[in-house]
């Protein structure tokens, strides 16, 4: 019988790492290997740690990190890193030459007059913006905040309820999570989904279950949630909460579970949730979420 000591949970992770560290040195040896990872916004504390390791540890295999984040999203140890060959890349926005021009392309192509200059102003470089603009007839002076939540409030209540619930997620859905929390049949929110989708309110590569929904953008997604009452927020959290409860054994999303039950006002739950959660990060070997949950 082995009586040798159990390695403790932060030696079973250290473990794990170096693991996948070799696996990755022994592919890198055979081939250049290139990581790309989108949305990293999306990633839990413990991965960045992870991707940390993997890009300047002791044992760091010879590859490249490529990821994008949104703007204004700091990354902790990754943003924060500032050793060998990090470099960071920032997309910057249209000149205001380039968004008129962008601007009267697609007015011509809707068969339109505008005032490109003062869309290119409001649209602040973002090519979206300038779509959305012009799609708006050019009316730039309301502001592109006014035009989409006059969009917003055109959407009939299913495809409302879906993209509240999408903007409000704070996590990617998938769509069979989404017509669960709205309480519609999945081929309902199949179809509404892609009507979301085909008018830029949400992304998505298509109607599918299991594919994730995120919103279209930022601005799109406050216009859409700007009107709701503190009622219908409090009713959508808790949706929410629940969804994400009964559909999802996901660790990471323990905190996203624990926000959503404080939306709703349900503070004592959120408290002993939290901390049932903290304690199963722990052994699972999260430490990063178990300290942030622990913090709650």
């Amino acid at each position: 019988e082995d009586r040798s000591p159990r390695p403790g949970p932060r030696e079973l992770r250290r473990r794990a790492f170096r693991g996948l560290d070799a696996l990755l040195t022994t592919i890198a040896e055979r081939t250049q290997l290139v990581l790309a990872i989108d949305d990293l916004q999306w990633a839990d504390a413990d991965s960045l740690v992870l991707l940390e390791e993997l890009t300047h540890g002791a044992a760091a295999p010879h590859l490249l990190l490529l990821g994008t984040v949104q703007s204004g999203v700091e990354l902790g140890p990754l943003s924060s890193k500032a050793g060998r060959e990090v470099r960071r890349v920032k997309l910057a926005g249209l000149e205001a030459r380039e968004a008129e021009r962008l601007a009267h392309l697609v007015a011509s192509e809707l068969d339109r007059t505008l005032d490109a200059e003062a869309i290119a102003t409001e649209a602040r470089g973002h090519p979206l913006y300038v779509l959305e603009l012009v799609r708006a007839e050019g009316d730039a002076a309301r502001g592109l905040d006014a035009l989409l939540e006059a969009r917003a409030r055109q959407l009939n209540p299913r495809e409302r309820k879906i993209v509240e619930l999408v903007v409000l997620a704070g996590v990617p859905l998938p769509q069979r999570w989404i017509a669960h929390a709205a309480e519609l049949g999945l081929p309902e929110t199949l179809e509404a989904v892609d009507v979301l989708r085909r008018e830029r309110w949400v992304r998505a590569r298509g109607p599918s279950a299991d594919e994730p929904v995120t919103p279209f953008h930022r601005r799109a997604g406050r216009a859409v949630v700007s009107g709701l009452d503190p009622a219908r927020r409090r009713a959508l959290h808790a949706r929410l909460a629940a969804t994400l409860t009964e559909l999802s054994a996901e660790p990471r999303l323990a905190s996203v579970v624990v926000r959503h039950l404080e939306g709703a006002g349900a503070h004592a739950e959120a408290g002993e949730r939290a901390l049932a959660a903290a304690e199963a990060a722990s052994a699972a070997l999260a430490f990063d979420l178990a300290a942030e949950l622990y913090g709650v």
